[in-house]
């Protein structure tokens, strides 16, 4: 649960430090939004290793 919690706080950071970078605080917040975003991102998409890929079972 706690990872989800990290994830969702990811993904308010980034929408924060967008919403900062486009009223004129800066393209470094703005740009913070990207990485916070796409650390968002790269966690949804990541496997655990729990599902084996289409590539490993075709193997067996």
């Amino acid at each position: 649960m706690k990872h989800y919690l990290l994830t969702a706080t990811i993904l308010i950071a980034a929408l924060v430090f967008y919403a900062a970078g486009m009223t004129g605080y800066g393209a470094a917040l703005f740009m913070a939004g990207i990485a916070c975003e796409c650390w968002f991102w790269m966690r949804i998409l990541r496997r655990h290793g729990k599902t084996p890929s289409p590539m490993q079972t075709a193997k067996r």
